[in-house]
């Protein structure tokens, strides 16, 4: 029997010598050696939005709630809050900006 970190009595069906395995334990590694490639995705994609959120927490002043739902309502109002900013001012800098031009003349 192979040992085995996934608790099937096989290893990752990439560690397994194929040539000593019957067909049966070979259908068997396999989907064993799927769960742990989909374990380590899964871990790895949680690792990422982790780092994301804490990211994101940095870029966000005094955050009373850490956790990621309200974190990311935070996040919503602020950006929110950032457009109707930017909105207002664009106006201005347009008028601004095409009405201190001097006319050309030709």
């Amino acid at each position: 029997m192979f040992s085995s970190a996934n608790g099937y009595g096989l290893g990752s069906f990439s560690e397994v010598d194929h040539g000593n395995l019957s067909p049966r334990r070979m259908v068997e590694a396999k989907p064993a050696a799927t769960s742990n490639s989909h374990k380590e995705a899964e871990r790895r994609r949680r690792k990422r939005i982790n780092g994301h959120i804490a990211t994101l927490k940095s870029f966000l002043p005094n955050v009373i709630k850490a956790d990621k739902a309200s974190l990311l309502g935070e996040a919503v109002r602020r950006v929110r809050e950032l457009n109707k900013a930017a909105a207002e001012l664009t106006p201005m800098n347009h008028h601004n900006t095409c009405c201190s031009q001097p006319k050309q003349t030709n």
